[in-house]
Protein backbone atom coordinates (compact mmCIF):
# COMPACT_ATOMS: atom_id res chain seq x y z
CA UNK A 1 0.00 0.00 0.00
CA UNK A 2 1.54 3.35 -0.97
CA UNK A 3 2.64 5.74 1.74
CA UNK A 4 1.69 9.40 1.21
CA UNK A 5 4.62 11.64 0.38
CA UNK A 6 5.32 14.87 2.20
CA UNK A 7 3.01 16.95 0.02
CA UNK A 8 0.13 14.60 0.76
CA UNK A 9 0.50 14.85 4.50
CA UNK A 10 -1.80 17.80 5.00
CA UNK A 11 -4.37 19.73 3.11
CA UNK A 12 -2.75 23.01 4.01
CA UNK A 13 0.22 24.57 5.69
CA UNK A 14 -1.43 27.15 7.93
CA UNK A 15 -0.53 25.17 11.06
CA UNK A 16 -4.14 25.07 12.34
CA UNK A 17 -5.86 22.10 13.94
CA UNK A 18 -8.08 21.57 10.90
CA UNK A 19 -5.08 21.20 8.59
CA UNK A 20 -3.28 18.85 10.98
CA UNK A 21 -6.31 16.62 11.48
CA UNK A 22 -6.91 16.57 7.72
CA UNK A 23 -3.71 14.54 7.56
CA UNK A 24 -4.99 10.96 7.44
CA UNK A 25 -1.88 9.45 9.00
CA UNK A 26 -1.86 11.91 11.86
CA UNK A 27 -5.60 11.45 12.38
CA UNK A 28 -5.24 7.65 12.61
CA UNK A 29 -2.31 8.00 15.02
CA UNK A 30 -4.23 10.54 17.08
CA UNK A 31 -7.31 8.33 17.48
CA UNK A 32 -5.24 5.20 18.11
CA UNK A 33 -3.31 7.00 20.82
CA UNK A 34 -6.53 8.47 22.20
CA UNK A 35 -8.07 5.04 22.82
CA UNK A 36 -4.83 3.61 24.16
CA UNK A 37 -4.53 6.48 26.62
CA UNK A 38 -8.20 6.23 27.65
CA UNK A 39 -7.57 2.60 28.53
CA UNK A 40 -4.44 3.51 30.50
CA UNK A 41 -6.24 6.35 32.28
CA UNK A 42 -8.90 4.01 33.68
CA UNK A 43 -6.13 2.50 35.81
CA UNK A 44 -5.49 5.89 37.41
CA UNK A 45 -8.71 5.35 39.34
CA UNK A 46 -9.22 1.58 39.31
CA UNK A 47 -5.75 0.37 40.30
CA UNK A 48 -5.24 2.61 43.39
CA UNK A 49 -8.76 1.76 44.59
CA UNK A 50 -8.17 -1.98 44.10
CA UNK A 51 -4.89 -1.86 46.05
CA UNK A 52 -6.25 0.44 48.77
CA UNK A 53 -9.35 -1.73 49.24
CA UNK A 54 -7.10 -4.76 49.73
CA UNK A 55 -4.47 -3.12 51.96
CA UNK A 56 -5.69 0.29 53.23
CA UNK A 57 -2.05 1.36 52.90
CA UNK A 58 -0.48 4.27 51.04
CA UNK A 59 2.85 2.43 51.14
CA UNK A 60 1.30 -0.58 49.39
CA UNK A 61 0.04 1.70 46.63
CA UNK A 62 3.56 3.10 46.30
CA UNK A 63 5.01 -0.40 45.91
CA UNK A 64 2.54 -1.35 43.16
CA UNK A 65 3.24 1.84 41.22
CA UNK A 66 6.97 1.27 41.62
CA UNK A 67 6.69 -2.30 40.30
CA UNK A 68 4.81 -1.03 37.26
CA UNK A 69 7.59 1.49 36.61
CA UNK A 70 10.50 -0.96 36.86
CA UNK A 71 10.26 -2.23 33.23
CA UNK A 72 10.19 1.35 31.96
CA UNK A 73 13.15 2.30 34.13
CA UNK A 74 15.28 -0.63 32.97
CA UNK A 75 14.23 -1.02 29.35
CA UNK A 76 13.51 2.52 28.11
CA UNK A 77 16.87 3.07 26.33
CA UNK A 78 16.44 -0.22 24.46
CA UNK A 79 12.79 0.57 23.67
CA UNK A 80 14.01 3.80 22.10
CA UNK A 81 16.40 1.88 19.87
CA UNK A 82 13.47 -0.26 18.72
CA UNK A 83 11.45 2.89 17.97
CA UNK A 84 14.32 4.28 15.88
CA UNK A 85 14.89 0.99 14.08
CA UNK A 86 11.75 -1.08 13.60
CA UNK A 87 8.25 -0.51 12.23
CA UNK A 88 6.67 1.90 14.73
CA UNK A 89 3.14 0.90 13.78
CA UNK A 90 3.83 -2.70 14.77
CA UNK A 91 5.53 -1.62 17.98
CA UNK A 92 2.50 0.44 19.07
CA UNK A 93 0.15 -2.38 18.05
CA UNK A 94 2.13 -4.90 20.12
CA UNK A 95 2.26 -2.50 23.07
CA UNK A 96 -1.53 -2.24 23.16
CA UNK A 97 -1.86 -6.01 22.81
CA UNK A 98 0.39 -6.75 25.78
CA UNK A 99 -1.42 -4.19 27.94
CA UNK A 100 -4.84 -5.55 26.94
CA UNK A 101 -3.77 -9.05 28.00
CA UNK A 102 -2.30 -7.82 31.28
CA UNK A 103 -5.33 -5.76 32.28
CA UNK A 104 -7.61 -8.71 31.55
CA UNK A 105 -5.78 -10.64 34.31
CA UNK A 106 -6.43 -8.04 37.04
CA UNK A 107 -10.00 -9.19 37.85
CA UNK A 108 -8.49 -12.55 38.82
CA UNK A 109 -5.93 -10.96 41.17
CA UNK A 110 -6.82 -11.32 44.84
CA UNK A 111 -3.42 -10.73 46.48
CA UNK A 112 -1.12 -7.75 46.26
CA UNK A 113 1.69 -9.86 44.80
CA UNK A 114 -0.66 -10.93 41.98
CA UNK A 115 -1.40 -7.28 41.27
CA UNK A 116 2.30 -6.45 41.38
CA UNK A 117 3.16 -9.18 38.85
CA UNK A 118 0.43 -8.03 36.47
CA UNK A 119 1.45 -4.39 36.93
CA UNK A 120 5.01 -5.29 35.89
CA UNK A 121 3.67 -7.09 32.80
CA UNK A 122 1.54 -4.06 31.88
CA UNK A 123 4.56 -1.78 32.36
CA UNK A 124 6.57 -4.00 30.03
CA UNK A 125 3.95 -3.55 27.32
CA UNK A 126 3.69 0.21 27.82
CA UNK A 127 7.40 0.99 27.61
CA UNK A 128 7.61 1.26 23.81
CA UNK A 129 4.36 3.07 22.91
CA UNK A 130 5.26 6.67 23.74
CA UNK A 131 8.72 6.79 22.09
CA UNK A 132 7.29 5.14 18.97
CA UNK A 133 4.40 7.63 18.87
CA UNK A 134 6.48 10.75 19.51
CA UNK A 135 9.15 9.71 17.00
CA UNK A 136 6.38 9.25 14.43
CA UNK A 137 4.70 12.66 14.83
CA UNK A 138 7.44 14.85 13.24
CA UNK A 139 7.69 12.40 10.29
CA UNK A 140 4.04 12.76 9.26
CA UNK A 141 3.38 16.49 9.74
CA UNK A 142 4.90 19.58 8.15
CA UNK A 143 7.57 21.38 10.25
CA UNK A 144 5.48 24.53 10.65
CA UNK A 145 2.66 22.39 12.08
CA UNK A 146 4.78 20.74 14.76
CA UNK A 147 3.54 22.76 17.75
CA UNK A 148 -0.06 22.41 16.56
CA UNK A 149 0.39 18.66 16.19
CA UNK A 150 1.97 18.42 19.64
CA UNK A 151 -0.91 20.48 21.04
CA UNK A 152 -3.33 18.04 19.46
CA UNK A 153 -1.40 15.14 21.01
CA UNK A 154 -1.59 16.87 24.38
CA UNK A 155 -5.33 17.49 23.91
CA UNK A 156 -5.76 13.75 23.29
CA UNK A 157 -3.70 12.93 26.37
CA UNK A 158 -5.72 15.38 28.45
CA UNK A 159 -9.07 14.20 27.09
CA UNK A 160 -8.20 10.67 28.08
CA UNK A 161 -7.52 11.82 31.62
CA UNK A 162 -11.04 13.25 31.62
CA UNK A 163 -12.78 10.33 29.95
CA UNK A 164 -10.67 7.53 31.45
CA UNK A 165 -11.14 8.36 35.15
CA UNK A 166 -14.80 9.25 34.54
CA UNK A 167 -15.38 5.87 32.89
CA UNK A 168 -13.40 4.16 35.63
CA UNK A 169 -15.28 5.89 38.45
CA UNK A 170 -18.64 5.15 36.81
CA UNK A 171 -17.86 1.48 36.20
CA UNK A 172 -16.51 1.03 39.72
CA UNK A 173 -19.65 2.60 41.17
CA UNK A 174 -21.74 0.29 39.00
CA UNK A 175 -20.01 -3.07 39.38
CA UNK A 176 -16.65 -2.59 41.10
CA UNK A 177 -13.10 -2.64 39.76
CA UNK A 178 -13.49 -5.92 37.83
CA UNK A 179 -15.84 -4.35 35.27
CA UNK A 180 -13.49 -1.36 34.93
CA UNK A 181 -10.59 -3.65 34.05
CA UNK A 182 -12.61 -5.64 31.50
CA UNK A 183 -13.68 -2.44 29.73
CA UNK A 184 -10.09 -1.16 29.87
CA UNK A 185 -8.86 -4.30 28.09
CA UNK A 186 -11.54 -3.92 25.40
CA UNK A 187 -10.54 -0.30 24.74
CA UNK A 188 -6.93 -1.38 24.20
CA UNK A 189 -8.23 -3.77 21.53
CA UNK A 190 -10.06 -0.88 19.83
CA UNK A 191 -6.77 1.05 19.74
CA UNK A 192 -5.09 -1.95 18.09
CA UNK A 193 -7.72 -2.02 15.36
CA UNK A 194 -7.29 1.71 14.67
CA UNK A 195 -3.49 1.44 14.48
CA UNK A 196 -3.75 -1.12 11.67
CA UNK A 197 -4.84 1.80 9.43
CA UNK A 198 -1.59 3.72 9.95
CA UNK A 199 0.63 4.02 6.84
CA UNK A 200 4.24 4.90 7.54
CA UNK A 201 7.27 5.06 5.30
CA UNK A 202 9.45 1.95 5.66
CA UNK A 203 12.40 2.18 8.04
CA UNK A 204 15.90 1.81 6.68
CA UNK A 205 16.79 -1.88 6.44
CA UNK A 206 18.92 -3.25 9.25
CA UNK A 207 22.27 -4.85 8.65
CA UNK A 208 22.34 -8.61 9.01
CA UNK A 209 23.09 -9.91 12.49
CA UNK A 210 25.26 -12.99 12.92
CA UNK A 211 23.49 -14.16 16.07
CA UNK A 212 21.48 -12.98 19.07
CA UNK A 213 24.60 -11.67 20.84
CA UNK A 214 25.41 -9.52 17.82
CA UNK A 215 21.90 -8.06 17.95
CA UNK A 216 22.17 -7.41 21.70
CA UNK A 217 25.49 -5.66 21.11
CA UNK A 218 23.77 -3.47 18.49
CA UNK A 219 20.96 -2.61 20.91
CA UNK A 220 23.43 -1.72 23.65
CA UNK A 221 25.61 0.44 21.41
CA UNK A 222 22.63 2.35 20.03
CA UNK A 223 21.17 2.83 23.51
CA UNK A 224 24.50 4.27 24.70
CA UNK A 225 24.49 6.65 21.73
CA UNK A 226 21.02 7.82 22.77
CA UNK A 227 22.30 8.47 26.30
CA UNK A 228 25.15 10.52 24.85
CA UNK A 229 22.70 12.66 22.87
CA UNK A 230 20.63 13.27 25.99
CA UNK A 231 23.72 14.30 27.98
CA UNK A 232 25.25 16.49 25.24
CA UNK A 233 22.15 18.57 24.46
CA UNK A 234 21.47 21.05 27.30
CA UNK A 235 17.73 21.34 26.60
CA UNK A 236 17.20 17.58 26.69
CA UNK A 237 19.40 17.24 29.76
CA UNK A 238 17.35 19.89 31.56
CA UNK A 239 14.01 18.43 30.49
CA UNK A 240 15.00 15.01 31.84
CA UNK A 241 16.19 16.54 35.14
CA UNK A 242 13.10 18.68 35.68
CA UNK A 243 10.76 15.85 34.71
CA UNK A 244 12.47 13.66 37.30
CA UNK A 245 11.60 16.31 39.86
CA UNK A 246 8.06 16.52 38.49
CA UNK A 247 7.56 12.84 39.33
CA UNK A 248 6.86 14.13 42.85
CA UNK A 249 3.68 15.73 41.47
CA UNK A 250 2.67 12.50 39.72
CA UNK A 251 3.10 10.62 43.00
CA UNK A 252 0.98 13.24 44.77
CA UNK A 253 -1.84 12.82 42.28
CA UNK A 254 -1.71 9.02 42.46
CA UNK A 255 -1.15 8.45 46.20
CA UNK A 256 -1.50 11.54 48.38
CA UNK A 257 -4.76 12.66 46.79
CA UNK A 258 -6.69 9.47 47.54
CA UNK A 259 -5.54 9.53 51.19
CA UNK A 260 -6.40 13.24 51.40
CA UNK A 261 -9.96 12.91 50.13
CA UNK A 262 -10.70 9.75 52.12
CA UNK A 263 -9.16 10.63 55.47
CA UNK A 264 -8.63 14.39 55.75
CA UNK A 265 -11.83 15.52 54.02
CA UNK A 266 -13.77 12.67 55.66
CA UNK A 267 -15.96 12.14 52.62
CA UNK A 268 -16.85 8.55 53.44
CA UNK A 269 -18.40 6.70 50.52
CA UNK A 270 -18.04 9.81 48.34
CA UNK A 271 -14.24 9.66 48.58
CA UNK A 272 -13.79 7.43 45.52
CA UNK A 273 -16.07 9.66 43.44
CA UNK A 274 -14.26 12.85 44.48
CA UNK A 275 -10.89 11.24 43.74
CA UNK A 276 -12.10 10.39 40.24
CA UNK A 277 -13.58 13.85 39.73
CA UNK A 278 -10.33 15.53 40.78
CA UNK A 279 -8.56 13.51 38.09
CA UNK A 280 -11.22 14.68 35.64
CA UNK A 281 -10.77 18.30 36.77
CA UNK A 282 -7.01 18.34 36.18
CA UNK A 283 -7.56 16.79 32.77
CA UNK A 284 -10.22 19.32 31.74
CA UNK A 285 -7.71 22.01 32.67
CA UNK A 286 -5.08 20.30 30.53
CA UNK A 287 -7.45 20.22 27.54
CA UNK A 288 -8.14 23.94 27.93
CA UNK A 289 -4.45 24.70 28.31
CA UNK A 290 -3.48 22.69 25.25
CA UNK A 291 -6.12 24.38 23.10
CA UNK A 292 -4.73 27.86 23.79
CA UNK A 293 -1.03 26.91 23.93
CA UNK A 294 -0.36 27.65 20.25
CA UNK A 295 -1.82 31.15 20.57
CA UNK A 296 0.16 31.89 23.74
CA UNK A 297 3.36 30.61 22.15
CA UNK A 298 2.95 32.97 19.20
CA UNK A 299 2.33 35.97 21.45
CA UNK A 300 4.45 35.34 24.53
CA UNK A 301 7.00 32.79 23.36
CA UNK A 302 7.47 29.13 24.12
CA UNK A 303 9.61 29.86 27.18
CA UNK A 304 6.55 31.49 28.76
CA UNK A 305 4.67 28.22 28.42
CA UNK A 306 7.49 26.36 30.12
CA UNK A 307 7.99 28.76 33.05
CA UNK A 308 4.28 28.99 33.88
CA UNK A 309 4.16 25.20 33.89
CA UNK A 310 7.11 24.96 36.26
CA UNK A 311 5.28 27.09 38.85
CA UNK A 312 2.04 25.11 38.66
CA UNK A 313 2.78 22.74 41.61
CA UNK A 314 2.36 25.72 43.95
CA UNK A 315 -1.35 25.00 43.50
CA UNK A 316 -0.93 22.01 45.84
CA UNK A 317 -0.29 24.36 48.76
CA UNK A 318 -3.93 25.52 49.38
CA UNK A 319 -4.73 21.96 50.55
CA UNK A 320 -3.17 22.99 53.89
CA UNK A 321 -6.37 24.95 54.58
CA UNK A 322 -8.73 22.09 53.65
CA UNK A 323 -10.55 24.37 51.19
CA UNK A 324 -14.11 23.75 50.02
CA UNK A 325 -14.38 21.24 47.19
CA UNK A 326 -15.03 23.90 44.49
CA UNK A 327 -11.73 25.59 45.42
CA UNK A 328 -9.92 22.24 45.38
CA UNK A 329 -11.35 21.42 41.95
CA UNK A 330 -10.27 24.88 40.76
CA UNK A 331 -6.68 24.31 41.91
CA UNK A 332 -6.54 20.95 40.14
CA UNK A 333 -8.00 22.53 36.98
CA UNK A 334 -5.32 25.26 36.93
CA UNK A 335 -2.61 22.68 37.62
CA UNK A 336 -3.68 20.74 34.54
CA UNK A 337 -3.95 23.94 32.49
CA UNK A 338 -0.36 24.98 33.23
CA UNK A 339 1.01 21.44 32.94
CA UNK A 340 -0.29 21.20 29.36
CA UNK A 341 1.74 24.30 28.43
CA UNK A 342 4.85 22.78 30.00
CA UNK A 343 4.50 19.44 28.21
CA UNK A 344 3.94 21.01 24.78
CA UNK A 345 6.91 23.34 25.20
CA UNK A 346 9.20 20.52 26.31
CA UNK A 347 8.16 18.21 23.47
CA UNK A 348 8.77 20.94 20.89
CA UNK A 349 12.17 21.91 22.31
CA UNK A 350 13.32 18.29 22.41
CA UNK A 351 12.17 17.48 18.85
CA UNK A 352 13.91 20.55 17.48
CA UNK A 353 17.12 19.94 19.44
CA UNK A 354 18.03 16.36 18.46
CA UNK A 355 18.68 14.58 15.13
CA UNK A 356 15.59 12.86 13.67
CA UNK A 357 17.17 9.40 13.79
CA UNK A 358 17.64 9.61 17.58
CA UNK A 359 14.21 10.92 18.61
CA UNK A 360 12.84 7.53 19.59
CA UNK A 361 15.79 6.93 21.91
CA UNK A 362 15.62 10.43 23.37
CA UNK A 363 11.91 10.17 24.17
CA UNK A 364 12.37 6.69 25.58
CA UNK A 365 15.27 7.77 27.78
CA UNK A 366 13.22 10.78 28.90
CA UNK A 367 10.48 8.35 29.94
CA UNK A 368 13.04 6.09 31.55
CA UNK A 369 14.44 8.94 33.63
CA UNK A 370 10.94 9.72 34.88
CA UNK A 371 10.43 6.04 35.72
CA UNK A 372 13.72 5.78 37.59
CA UNK A 373 12.93 8.96 39.51
CA UNK A 374 9.41 7.72 40.23
CA UNK A 375 10.81 4.60 41.89
CA UNK A 376 12.19 6.94 44.52
CA UNK A 377 9.50 9.63 44.58
CA UNK A 378 6.57 7.19 44.85
CA UNK A 379 8.27 5.57 47.85
CA UNK A 380 9.09 8.98 49.32
CA UNK A 381 5.61 10.41 48.82
CA UNK A 382 3.97 7.27 50.23
CA UNK A 383 6.19 7.53 53.32
CA UNK A 384 5.68 11.29 53.68
CA UNK A 385 1.91 10.94 53.35
CA UNK A 386 1.79 8.45 56.21
CA UNK A 387 4.40 10.31 58.31
CA UNK A 388 3.58 14.03 58.04
CA UNK A 389 0.12 13.84 56.49
CA UNK A 390 -1.20 14.62 53.02
CA UNK A 391 -1.39 18.43 53.42
CA UNK A 392 2.23 18.79 54.47
CA UNK A 393 3.26 16.39 51.71
CA UNK A 394 1.44 18.49 49.12
CA UNK A 395 3.08 21.69 50.37
CA UNK A 396 6.62 20.30 50.63
CA UNK A 397 6.63 18.67 47.21
CA UNK A 398 4.90 21.61 45.52
CA UNK A 399 7.53 24.04 46.76
CA UNK A 400 10.35 21.67 45.84
CA UNK A 401 9.17 21.36 42.24
CA UNK A 402 8.37 25.05 41.74
CA UNK A 403 11.77 26.19 43.06
CA UNK A 404 13.89 23.33 41.78
CA UNK A 405 12.68 23.18 38.16
CA UNK A 406 13.68 26.73 37.07
CA UNK A 407 16.93 26.32 39.01
CA UNK A 408 17.76 23.13 37.09
CA UNK A 409 16.89 24.86 33.81
CA UNK A 410 19.43 27.57 34.61
CA UNK A 411 22.19 25.36 36.06
CA UNK A 412 22.07 22.90 33.14
CA UNK A 413 22.71 25.66 30.60
CA UNK A 414 19.36 24.98 28.95
CA UNK A 415 18.02 28.48 29.60
CA UNK A 416 20.92 30.06 27.72
CA UNK A 417 20.55 27.50 24.94
CA UNK A 418 16.83 28.20 24.57
CA UNK A 419 17.39 31.95 24.43
CA UNK A 420 19.95 31.50 21.65
CA UNK A 421 17.58 29.47 19.49
CA UNK A 422 16.38 31.34 16.37
CA UNK A 423 12.83 30.05 16.88
CA UNK A 424 10.84 26.85 16.49
CA UNK A 425 11.21 26.93 12.72
CA UNK A 426 13.33 28.72 10.18
CA UNK A 427 11.90 31.25 7.78
CA UNK A 428 11.26 28.51 5.24
CA UNK A 429 9.43 26.37 7.75
CA UNK A 430 12.24 23.84 8.09
CA UNK A 431 12.75 22.22 11.48
CA UNK A 432 15.94 23.32 13.20
CA UNK A 433 16.91 19.69 13.73
CA UNK A 434 16.73 19.09 9.98
CA UNK A 435 18.82 22.08 8.83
Amino acid sequence: MPVPNRKDRTSGSDGGYRAVLANQNFRVLWFGSLFSLIASAISQVALPILVYDLTESASAMSVIFMIQLIPRALLSPFAGVLADTFNRQRLMFASCGVQAAGVALLPFSTDTWHIGAVAAFIGLGAVVFNPAEMATVPTIVEPDQLVTALSAVQVASSLTRVVGPAIGAGLIALRGTDLAFWVQSLIFVVAMVLLTKLQLAPMQPLRAFRNAFDFLHYLSAEAVEGLRVVWRVPVVRAVCATEALWSLAIANLSITTIVYVREELDLGDRGNLVFGLLAVSISIGAVAGALVARRIERRGGRLTLMMVGYLAPLLFIPTILNPPLPVLFGCWFLLGFADAWLVIAMFAYVIESVPPNTRGRVFAIWGGVISVASLGTFALVGWLTETIGPQATFAATGLTIAIGSPLLLWLSGALASIRSMPGPTTATGTSIADT
